[in-house]
């Protein structure tokens, strides 16, 4: 057991000061409370706070980073951008899969992110049927440090009623029943912070009645289920011509939906849907850097009025939760123009989109992470109160200046259960 004594720590919604922080052995946090006994370690000039959760990642395309931002006359679209993920997507190898990955893990971290959801679709080499990307999935979030929940993704069609792609066979598998086998190794890799969700891509790479039987699965073990909803209005559209109904109108009349339920994006989802989806409670995970970058929409500001939102670094063209947060409401102040629009306790804003990106992460992917809170993971990092992006800014206004005016730089020692993050400002 060790006790922390930073200047504040962040309890109930507010920085308090002096409190001390006790690390269990388990990896969780034990008492936050004044007078525990003699520190372990001083934090000085340091405010604790619980680490960020990301819903929702795809590691490997942090290899588009400085790619895909050149565009012929009349401008790119979401499909253009697919094109050159494709491409991406058929020339890893499982070293180079590994390496992106690890940076992408690391970047996170350094930007306070203690635990990703990682949609997991690439799993083949080439000319193979195998699963083995799986395992550089699990090696590199390992030698991170990063607390991973691993969302394997079951990919069976290239659009809505149409066979698989040259560019899609490393997502796919044959059947329902084979990427479920394929999903249970996967499990058995993980270890220490690591555990399993199961996801389907969307309505246009699954069939409905394989999403039904997916969900079973993932209810029948006690494990989250996400995908992708309605990011485009060409994915609608295909669907209401197979199916005679929107995504989530399919999702609400064929699934028993609860907590479990992650829909990532909804950036075109009608608000009357989208608010009987919500009362099931289920959650929605929006990106909105890469919203912005693939130019897919802002999501309806019926989100706000939604405790079960959360958000994630998707294309992971910049790993920033602060910029995530900011442009959340700042997207939402253009098209309503009107600000506050993510409101919270007492009227702050920064209060209501840091648990967003807390609570609201842990509650997508089922980890008791996002507090720090007796029995809850120790997961947390620093700011460096003396941090020049900081300076000035009062106790009563701290996080607001995080939130809104910090840069990384700010951010000190990171730590996933307890254990210090090498480099990141910890004795272990």
């Amino acid at each position: 057991m060790k006790i922390l004594e930073p200047d504040l720590v962040w309890v109930n919604g507010a920085f308090q000061s002096g409190y001390q922080v006790e690390l269990c052995d388990d990896g969780t946090f034990g008492r936050i409370a004044s007078h525990l006994g003699k520190p372990t370690e001083r934090l000085n000039r340091q405010a604790l706070l619980p680490g960020m959760v990301n819903a929702h990642s795809h590691a490997f395309q942090r290899g588009l980073r400085g790619k895909a931002e050149s565009f012929e006359a009349g401008g790119g679209t979401f499909w253009s951008w697919r094109e050159e993920m494709y491409r991406l997507a058929n020339t890893l190898d499982a070293e180079r899969f590994h390496r992106l990955s690890l940076l992408a893990f690391e970047e996170m971290l350094r930007a306070g992110i203690t635990t990703v959801g990682e949609f997991h679709y690439v799993h083949h080499l080439e000319g193979s049927r195998g699963y083995e990307l799986d395992e550089a999935l699990v090696r590199a979030a390992t030698e991170a440090g990063i607390r991973l929940v691993a969302l394997d993704v079951c990919y069976l069609s290239g659009d809505v009623s149409k066979p698989l792609g040259k560019e899609q066979r490393r997502f796919g598998s044959k059947s329902v029943d084979v990427f479920l086998e394929s999903a249970e190794r996967l499990g058995a890799l993980l270890e220490g912070h690591q555990s399993l969700g199961l996801a389907a891509h969307s309505i246009r790479a699954v069939p409905i009645e394989a999403v039904v039987e997916l969900h079973e699965a993932a209810r029948a073990k006690g494990l989250v289920f996400h995908l992708h909803v309605e990011e485009q209005p060409r994915e609608i559209e295909a669907a209401r011509s197979h199916y005679g109904k929107r995504p989530l109108a399919l999702l609400l009349d064929h699934l028993e939906i609860g907590s479990e339920l992650t829909a990532v994006h909804c950036t075109h989802s009608e608000s009357e849907e989208l608010a009987r989806f919500l009362a099931t409670g289920a959650n929605v995970c929006v990106c909105p850097l890469t919203e912005a970058s693939l130019a897919d929409g802002i999501p309806p500001a019926l989100l706000a009025e939604s405790s079960h939102l959360s958000l994630g670094t998707d294309s992971n063209l910049r790993i920033d939760f602060g910029e995530e947060m900011r442009l959340l409401e700042y997207a939402q102040r253009l098209r309503e123009k009107r600000r506050g629009v993510f409101t919270g306790r007492d009227g702050s804003v920064a209060e209501r989109l840091f648990r967003i990106a807390t609570e609201g992460g842990s509650r997508s992917l089922g980890v008791r992470t996002g507090r720090v809170e007796e029995g809850y993971a120790a997961d947390f990092f620093t700011l460096n109160l003396d941090a020049p992006s900081l300076a000035e800014a009062p106790v009563e206004e701290l996080l607001t200046a995080f939130v809104f005016g910090a840069d990384q730089s700010a951010i000190g020692a990171v730590a996933v259960g307890g254990v210090n993050i090498p480099g990141m400002g910890l004795t272990r």
